[in-house]
């Protein structure tokens, strides 16, 4: 028992150094950076602590979201700003309404707060971030156990180190569980009653199977508190305790029954963890109803592309899901790329198919078996993409074979039987994982399982051989084939390592001025607006409320939002803002315009007639929007109510702007979307697919042509011509075209030089006074965005800036709205 303790103890050592990686880098190793050029830029990712010591900022946007909740709870005692008909209402996100709380009594939050107590108590000015950062770790290092665990007892201990070292260094947890993001839950919980229920099957006695199931069902209950996509491992233990139950009857059925478990016993142990299930789960609050839980599971937006709308005359909202990257889907070889290369995911293949087949003494339906999973694999592999539920069903012909075989043969029993909830993982979790990026997080740890099967099985093979030689060369292939294992397992291992070398947070130094600047200089009600994925570190910095963030995809708010960055007239932008902080247009949930706006429909106004009605009243003042609103024959009584939908008092507001996201297309499409077509404007689409803007560039040159340079690696520079723009050539491998436009940024103002009428889809920004020019896509070169981030609201009328500062190669700038000149208020 020593050894396997031992083991156990080097595996979580190994996973809690690696993950301290990233909180050791100090500022002159660049390594990390992937960049040498200067010796202070990892200054730009650390600040420093009330306790004197300098930290890494976190990891990732969610992190942030997390530690708010934390940071409210260690302040007032709740995550809820107000309790509003039993429901915990968060105020700072979706202002100025605010919105649910998902996960009121989330494990997570209440964990980082814990340790928040302890640490500061131990040293007093330590950061509520740092604890943060510290929670992934321990839970990481806690999930060793259960992954070491469930390895030995389907190996052994060198299957246990493989299992343990594998999943707890995997890349892909890393990469979903580095900052302080709930995602390590998502590896633990999961874990955990996987090595619960395989232990219930091991065990020898009713009793202690009963247990063992009941005390799995009971951590349902908090995995349900900190993730509503509990039912996925709920439902993989129950499928892997019927099929136990299953296979027991049929063993005992076909005259060879297990020596220690009986059908009854079998039923006893589903039905415990089923029952504790149910009372934790209910117990404990759960947001997913027990009894709909397989259904909610996969009817999930989570888990399913969210469908735009179709039919008749209703408008095709854009996917904000689309947005995320990690619900990106994948083909097969991608997953293999992702899990670690074609060769691992075909050995982890191996080691699935192994489970549920006697590990010596084949006979020749096993191989027959084994041969046909591998191939299957293989031809699957090598096929055109196809959709994730054939792809699976497919892979489970011979797993399925297998288990029916286990009547004919049932040797080994309890190891096979309790080897199914790993097979009934690894395809449920491959299933998801070919639907979205983030769901390969689940696939973590069966695959590592996997691996360490099929490495045992070598080694045992190697051994067997051993047997049949001389005395003197006994040993040496098992040994040389642990050596060859321990060597390609390094290769895995060392992408871990790499990942945690590579940490580098999106959130650094110039995003925490100038959100700390918003948050000394501005009124408490204050509502802060950016592009959503940075409005938790808006609202954990500014310490104000945000009108969008990575909680409101399922709402309006980013379409909106994007339209009001990517509005060529500043009035439309301002009259955008001015609806969100109204609290009108996002809220979809309430109608495709919101609660008010979604009402006109009542009036004989079509959607799209409501959609260029409000673009309209966007731009004018609130006298002028009163008669757009009567001049559509809406009566009186409700103008008023749209009047303050579209134009009440707004609190002081803030738009922060980062200079990264003239690379991030995902705002660029959503912003030219046409609602309408139920797709992206052709023109401006294509545009957004073969132009990514630039920043600033420098030109010389004398007279009318100017020679620029352009930071992008597709394009070797600009060749302009001021006199004639339809004669300015982009240099580089591709037939560009001359630009749509160019627009010339001079000590009065903007003035618009006409260019191709091919469509090109570029255009150039030159700014005159600095001699220098951007290109980009032609509806985001004119865009409000542009205006402020390239010329520095040069010309600006309602925009003021208010803080800027610059990290990392990132520029981040604040603007106040001058609400008192855009007029727009009642």
């Amino acid at each position: 028992m020593l050894v396997p303790l031992l083991c156990l103890a080097v595996a979580g050592l190994i996973v809690a150094c690696v993950r301290m990686l990233p909180a050791r880098t100090g500022a002159a190793d660049l390594g990390w950076l992937g960049d040498s050029a200067s010796a202070g830029v990892a200054e730009d990712y650390r600040y420093p602590g009330g306790d004197g010591r300098e930290y890494v900022y976190l990891g990732g946007y969610d992190g942030y979201a997390w530690a708010h909740l934390a940071r409210k709870l260690l302040e007032t005692g709740s995550v809820c700003d107000q309790v509003v008909d039993g429901v915990c209402m968060d105020r700072t996100g979706l202002a100025p309404d605010g919105r649910s709380v998902r996960y009121p009594r989330s494990v997570h939050v209440r964990a980082i707060a814990a340790l928040h107590r302890a640490l500061a108590w131990l040293s007093p000015g330590r950061p509520l971030l740092a604890s943060a950062f510290l929670v992934p770790v321990l839970v990481a290092v806690l999930a060793v156990v259960p992954a070491f665990a469930i390895g030995f007892r389907l190996t052994g201990v060198f299957g246990g180190c493989v299992a343990a070292l594998l999943s707890g260094l995997h890349p892909v947890l890393l990469l979903r569980s580095f900052g302080a993001d709930n995602d390590i839950w998502n590896f633990f919980f999961p874990a955990m009653l996987a090595w619960l229920a395989i232990e219930a099957i091991l065990a020898r006695s009713r009793l202690t199977a009963t247990v063992l199931a009941a005390v799995a069902g009971l951590l349902v209950g908090p995995y349900a508190l900190t993730w509503n996509g509990w039912p996925f491992a709920w439902s993989i233990v129950v499928a892997g305790l019927a099929v136990n139950a299953v296979l027991v009857l049929a063993a005992d059925r076909f005259g060879r029954p297990d020596r220690y478990v009986r059908p009854r016993d079998a039923l006893a142990t589903l039905a415990a963890f089923v029952v504790a299930a149910g009372v934790a789960t209910t117990l404990a609050g759960a947001s997913v109803d027990y009894l709909d839980a397989t259904e909610v599971l996969f009817d999930s937006p989570f888990f399913a592309s969210v469908a735009f709308a179709e039919g008749g005359a209703r408008l095709g909202w854009p996917d904000n899901y689309a947005a995320v990257g990690e619900l990106r889907a994948l083909s097969l070889p991608q997953v293999a790329t992702w899990i670690g290369g074609p060769v691992y995911l075909l050995v982890a293949w191996m080691g699935v198919v192994l489970m549920l087949v006697p590990s010596r003494a084949w006979a020749p339906y096993h191989f027959a078996v084994f041969l046909s999973g591998v191939a299957l694999f293989r031809l699957l592999f090598a096929l055109p993409d196809h959709s994730p539920l054939p792809m699976v069903a497919a892979l489970s012909l011979p797993l399925v074979a297998a288990v029916v075989l286990y009547a004919a043969d049932a040797r080994e029993g309890a190891r096979r039987r309790a080897s199914v909830s790993i097979v009934v993982w690894f395809l449920a979790s491959l299933y998801l994982g070919l639907g979205a990026i983030r769901f390969l997080l689940l696939l973590v740890l069966p695959f590592a399982v996997a691996v360490a099967v099929a490495a045992d099985r070598l080694l045992g093979l190697a051994a067997s051989f051993d047997r049949r030689s001389d005395g003197r060369r006994c040993g040496v292939l098992a040994i040389a084939t642990g050596l060859v294992l321990c060597a390609v397992m390094f290769a895995p291992l060392r992408s871990g390592v790499v990942r945690a070398q590579a940490y580098r947070p999106e959130m650094n130094r110039a995003w925490d001025e100038v959100l700390s600047q918003v948050r000394d200089g501005s009124a408490a009600d204050s509502i802060v607006t950016t592009w959503w994925p940075a409005g938790y570190f808006a609202s954990y910095f500014s310490r104000r409320r945000v009108s969008a963030d990575g909680g409101v995809l399922h709402s309006g708010a980013p379409y909106w939002l994007a339209r009001a960055m990517m509005s060529e007239d500043e009035r439309q932008t301002v009259g955008f803002l001015r609806m969100l902080h109204c609290g009108s247009l996002a809220r979809r949930d309430l109608g495709d315009f919101g609660q008010t706006f979604g009402q006109l429909g009542r009036f004989g106004l079509s959607p799209l007639e409501i959609l260029h009605l409000i673009e309209r009243v966007a731009i004018e003042d609130a006298a002028t929007a009163e008669r757009s609103y009567a001049e559509q024959g809406i009566p009186s009584g409700f103008i008023v109510n749209l009047m303050e939908a579209s134009h009440c008092r707004v609190p002081e507001s803030y738009l922060v702007l980062s200079s990264r996201n003239r690379q991030d297309r995902s705002w660029q499409e959503m912003a030219v979307w046409d609602l309408a077509a139920k797709t992206g404007a052709a023109e401006r689409a294509t545009s957004l697919a073969r132009v990514r803007a630039t920043n600033w560039g420098s030109c010389a040159g004398d007279g009318e042509s100017r020679e620029c340079s352009v930071p992008w690696r597709r394009v070797a520079g600009l060749d302009l011509r001021l006199d004639r723009p339809v004669q300015s050539r982009l240099r580089g491998g591709n037939d560009w075209g001359p630009p749509d436009l160019v627009l010339r940024a001079g000590a009065e103002g903007v003035e618009m030089l006409r260019g191709g009428d091919d469509g090109a889809g570029w255009s150039v920004l030159y700014d005159s006074t600095a001699r220098r020019a951007a290109i980009g896509p032609t509806s985001t070169v004119r865009s409000t965005y542009s205006q402020l981030t390239l010329l520095d609201g040069r010309y600006s009328r309602f925009f003021e800036k208010v803080g800027e500062a610059t990290a990392a190669g990132n520029r981040i700038s604040a603007w106040r709205v001058r609400w008192d000149r855009a007029g727009g208020s009642r």
